[in-house]
């Protein structure tokens, strides 16, 4: 069932022209989201302040010492797919 609801959200991100990274189990999102910052918490992204990114993982996570990780060592340690949302942008 946690694989079906991470597709349909990943689904629905693509409709956006951001910048998705998949590391693991979650999605950090990159590039201009603040005009969809709405649609992102309806889907159940939070905000991360100190990378400055919005991220997505289901179920609970605990946290396993006090060591924050950069995304540089997020990507070595899970691993890391990028993907390009497919909206276009508006024309004036």
């Amino acid at each position: 069932e946690e694989v079906n609801n991470f597709k349909e959200i990943f689904d629905e991100l693509l409709k956006y022209n951001i910048d998705i990274e998949v590391c693991g189990t979650w999605l950090w999102l990159h590039g201009e989201t603040y005009a969809i910052k709405d649609e992102l918490k309806k889907l159940g992204f939070k905000w991360g302040p100190k990378k400055k990114l919005w991220y997505y993982h289901e179920g609970d996570y605990k946290k396993r010492g006090k060591h924050e990780m950069t995304m540089d060592q997020i990507r070595e340690k899970h691993g890391s797919k990028k993907y390009k949302g497919t909206a276009k942008p508006a024309l004036n």
